[in-house]
């Protein structure tokens, strides 16, 4: 079991000792998920993953050595990803040290399923940490509606291109009068009349 291994199966461990201990009975719980941590990847001096629990999904970031400066649990920071800048909170726990989190969903109540919450765990962190499909805000905003990213496929390109042309081409046809008026148009009636 390589490092990184080692770390997700230690937070898998931990974070299912407070759903246990700390988290029983509270009402945000969603019985449908368990704890359950993506694989975890190197980026710059971090380990980072997504980390799924019965009551959130997060963004972690975890340091691969000793951090240069030890904030305190609750400190905000902010984190230049790939996809954009996204505010992280430190957190703390035995047995872990400290790591950064960044709430992707919270309360995680929305999932039917644990194969669900993976799913999106494992797109919105793809989607996080790709510089070539760099949409920011906006990519993480889908996410977050619950739309999955989808591959791009020739014919998913023509569709999204024919959906778009269809837009343009509705929306040119749409006056500003029509657009106001809602399209109706009442006989008898002119500019400036109140009935």
């Amino acid at each position: 079991m390589n490092d990184a291994a080692k770390i997700a199966a230690k937070f898998e461990e931990t974070f299912e000792h407070i759903r246990v201990e700390r988290m029983e009975g509270v009402p945000i719980l969603n019985p449908a998920l368990s704890v359950e941590m993506t694989e975890l990847v190197e980026w710059e001096t971090w380990h980072a993953g997504v980390l799924v629990t019965p009551w959130f999904i997060n963004l972690m970031l975890i340091a691969r050595g000793k951090e240069v400066d030890q904030p305190i649990t609750g400190t905000k920071k902010l984190f230049n990803l790939p996809a954009g800048v996204f505010e992280f909170i430190r957190s703390e726990e035995e047995g872990l040290g400290g790591f950064w989190m960044c709430s992707l969903f919270s309360p995680a109540l929305e999932f039917g399923d644990q194969e669900t919450a993976m799913a999106v765990a494992d797109a919105s962190f793809a989607t996080l940490m790709n510089e070539e499909e760099n949409e920011g805000e906006a990519g993480m905003e889908r996410i977050w509606r619950g739309e999955l990213p989808r591959e791009e496929t020739p014919d998913t390109l023509a569709e999204g291109e024919m959906k778009r042309d269809d837009r343009e081409d509705s929306r040119q046809e749409v006056s500003r009068r029509a657009f106001l008026t809602a399209g109706r148009r009442q006989a008898g009636t002119t500019r400036g009349d109140a009935t």
